[in-house]
C-alpha cells in the first residue's frame, strides 16, 4: 500500500503550541485543487495532541520540509508497514517526527489514518490547522477535507482531545467556523472534565473575554490541577500573595506553596526563581540556603535573567554565602550581555552593579 504523495513546503516558523490567533487571517480552502478560491477563513492554530508532539518546531530548518531527495530516501513507505496495525504505524510516525523527519512522519500518519487510527486523524487535522502550514500542504495532508470536519467527527465519537480542540475552534472561529461561545464552553467543559488541558485553557479564555474574575481564577486552578505549570505558578503565587481570597475556595498559603513546588518540579523557571527566593528569605517555611541556591541556579542555567541577577546579588552581598565579587560580576555580566527582549530595566541595574564592583577594585 502506498501513501498519497507528499511534497511539503512547510516553513521553519511552524508553530504548534497554543497561542492567541493572529490579528489578520490567511484564507485557506480545503478542496482537491491545490489553490482554488477560498472556502474557509482560517486562523491557523494547533492544539494539544494525543499523544503530544515530541519535537520542537522552532528547531527545524527548511530542508526538512522540501520534497524528498535521493540522499534522504524514497517516496514509498517501507513494505513491512502493510503488516503493522494503525496504532503501531502512528507511533512510528511520532518517532520520525521526533527525529525531525517530518515529511515521512506525516506520511506514516496518513497511512495510520487510512487504517483507522483516531490519533493519526486528530494529529493530521491539528497539524493542518497549525500556523505556517500552506493551503497546498494542508490539502495534501487532509486529502481535500476541512480538518475541522475531522475534529467534529472525532468529537462525536468521544475522542476528548478533539473535543478540547473544538472548544478553541468555536471560540476563535477557526477554519471558517462561526464563533459560538456556547458550543465552545460546552466542549471545553467536557474536555476539562475528561482531563484535557485544552478544555481547561479554553475555559480561561472564555472567562477572560467575559470579564468574570472569579471564573478566571477557578479555571486557572482547574488547569493547575490538570498539571499546567504556568497556571500552577500563577495560582500558587496568587495564594501566597493573598490576592483575591474570596475566589480561592478556602485555599491558603500552604496550598499556594504546594502549587509553586509542583510548577518548579515541572521546570517552570518563574516558579523555580520564586521558590528559591522564598527558601532564601525563610518566608513561609524554614530557611534553606542550599535549596534556595539549587532553585536559583536551575533557573539561571536556563537563561532566566532575574535568577542570574539575584545570584549576582547573593554573591556580592555575602549574606547567605561567602562573598565572591568575581562570581557576582560574572552573573551581572551575563544579564547585561543577554539578547533577551523586554529586560532593559534589569540589564540597566546589572550594569550599575558591575560598574560599582569594578570601581571598588580601583
Amino acid at each position: 500500500m502506498k501513501a498519497p504523495p507528499l511534497s511539503l513546503s512547510l516553513p521553519p516558523a511552524l508553530s504548534l503550541p497554543f497561542s492567541p490567533p493572529p490579528s489578520s487571517t490567511t484564507p485557506r480552502s480545503y478542496s482537491s485543487a491545490p489553490s482554488p478560491p477560498s472556502l474557509f477563513s482560517l486562523q491557523p492554530r494547533s492544539f494539544q495532541t494525543h499523544p503530544p508532539f515530541i519535537w520542537s518546531p522552532q528547531s527545524l530548518s527548511r530542508s526538512f520540509f522540501g520534497p524528498f531527495k535521493k540522499k534522504s530516501g524514497t517516496d514509498e513507505l517501507p513494505e513491512e508497514l502493510k503488516e503493522k496495525d494503525a496504532t503501531e504505524i502512528y507511533v512510528l510516525g511520532q518517532d520520525l517526527m521526533g527525529k525531525k523527519q517530518v515529511v515521512m512522519g506525516l506520511r506514516y500518519w496518513m497511512l495510520a489514518r487510512e487504517k483507522g487510527s483516531q490519533e493519526a486523524q486528530f494529529s493530521l487535522a491539528q497539524y493542518a490547522l497549525a500556523d505556517g502550514v500552506s493551503e497546498h500542504d494542508a490539502n495534501l495532508m487532509m486529502q481535500g477535507k476541512n480538518p475541522v470536519d475531522d475534529l467534529i467527527a472525532l468529537h462525536e465519537v468521544g475522542f476528548m482531545a478533539a473535543t478540547g480542540a473544538l472548544s478553541h475552534v468555536y471560540f476563535f472561529g477557526i477554519g471558517g467556523t462561526r464563533v459560538d461561545v456556547g458550543k465552545a464552553r460546552d466542549c471545553a467543559e467536557k474536555a476539562a472534565n475528561a482531563g484535557m488541558m485544552s478544555g481547561a485553557t479554553c475555559l480561561i479564555q472564555i472567562a477572560q473575554a467575559e470579564g468574570d474574575v472569579g471564573e478566571v481564577i477557578r479555571s486557572k486552578k482547574r488547569a493547575a490541577d490538570l498539571g499546567h505549570s504556568i497556571y500552577q505558578f500563577e495560582y500558587g503565587m496568587m495564594l501566597i500573595e493573598g490576592r483575591s481570597p474570596e475566589y480561592c475556595e478556602g485555599d491558603d498559603v500552604r496550598t499556594g506553596l504546594m502549587y509553586l513546588r509542583k510548577a518548579a518540579d515541572a521546570a517552570n523557571l518563574e516558579a523555580s526563581y520564586n521558590l528559591g527566593k522564598l527558601c532564601l528569605e525563610g518566608r513561609l517555611e524554614t530557611q534553606d540556603v542550599k535549596k534556595a541556591m539549587f532553585h536559583l541556579q536551575f533557573a539561571a542555567q536556563r537563561q532566566f535573567l532575574p535568577a542570574k541577577f539575584k545570584l549576582g546579588q547573593i554573591y556580592d552581598e555575602g549574606e547567605y554565602v561567602q562573598r565572591d565579587a568575581e562570581t557576582a560580576k560574572i552573573y551581572f555580566a551575563e544579564v547585561v550581555g543577554s539578547d533577551q527582549q523586554g529586560q532593559d530595566y534589569l540589564k540597566s541595574k546589572a550594569r550599575k552593579e558591575m560598574h560599582r564592583l569594578v570601581s571598588d577594585e580601583l
